[in-house]
């Protein structure tokens, strides 16, 4: 009756299926429905779009525990912090939530610029986005060397 959760990969290897990324998207749950309880008795809230944005967010977060790929990481990634941004700023008539949600975006933006640019040398180096892939072939010994004395 009770089997365990196959390890699986879907939508074409770029999210797997396994029990880590259950326990996360528990996590994940949890923490949501904690915040949203604590968010109900807030006066100036405008509900509807602060619990969507909220959910759309934990979305991108499960997305993000369960990719196997790097360009599903950057799109759960993505997901995740647009969410946050916008939750950063939420408040309209408040200078210091535009001011927060304005910076929280100018510094992601650049952390996601450097981020692609980095994916971007990984995938021309291994010839590969997948993160398998990627770790079987990082643990070739002559390999190790050579990106051990490029200093990553």
């Amino acid at each position: 009756m009770n089997a365990p959760l196959q390890e699986s990969l879907i939508w074409g290897g770029m999210l797997r299926n396994d029990m880590i990324t259950l326990v996360f998207r528990v996590i994940f749950l949890t923490v949501l429905m904690t915040t949203c309880l604590v968010s109900l008795d807030t006066p100036r809230l405008q509900k509807i779009e602060y619990f969507a944005l909220l959910i759309t967010a934990t979305m991108g977060f499960s997305l993000m525990a369960a990719s196997a790929d790097l360009i599903m990481l950057y799109l759960a990634l993505e997901m995740a912090s647009i969410s946050s941004y916008i939750l950063a700023g939420f408040y309209k008539g408040d200078d210091r939530s535009a001011e927060a949600g304005m910076k929280y975006f100018v510094y992601g933006a650049f952390a996601t610029a450097v981020m692609l640019f980095g994916m971007s040398l990984i995938y021309g180096f291994f010839g590969s986005t997948n993160i398998y892939v990627l770790g079987l072939t990082v643990q070739n010994p002559t390999l190790q060397s050579a990106v051990t004395s490029a200093g990553f």
